[in-house]
């Protein structure tokens, strides 16, 4: 429903009702920089973490422990771009580690 202050025209009502009942034509909605998919693999050199470089500007952090509270740190060096995928590696750890991505 709509109130106005003063008569509107049969066109100007018609053009109002077709914005709205064809709003979907106008309007589509998609996910704005989705959580992409953190992939790991074994490298010679350590772990070797990858996610796709599609999914926006990520960085990637990581914890040993899940406790609260969760102390997340920046892994320091830097992701490289191959193939579609961002990637880092990094020494291995002593222990366990969990990582995640947060813009």
């Amino acid at each position: 429903m709509r109130i106005a202050s003063n008569v509107q025209s049969a066109n100007w009502i018609w053009t109002t009702w077709q914005s709205v009942a064809s709003n979907a034509v106008f309007t589509s909605f998609s996910p704005v920089d989705p959580a992409p998919a953190l992939t790991a693999a074994a490298s010679g050199n350590g772990p070797k973490l990858s996610w796709p470089a599609t999914a926006g500007p990520f960085t990637l952090y990581a914890t040993i422990n899940l406790s609260a509270p969760v102390n997340w740190l920046p892994l320091t060096n830097s992701p490289f771009l191959s193939n579609g995928q961002w990637q880092i590696t990094f020494p291995a750890a002593s222990g366990s580690q969990v990582y995640r991505l947060q813009q």
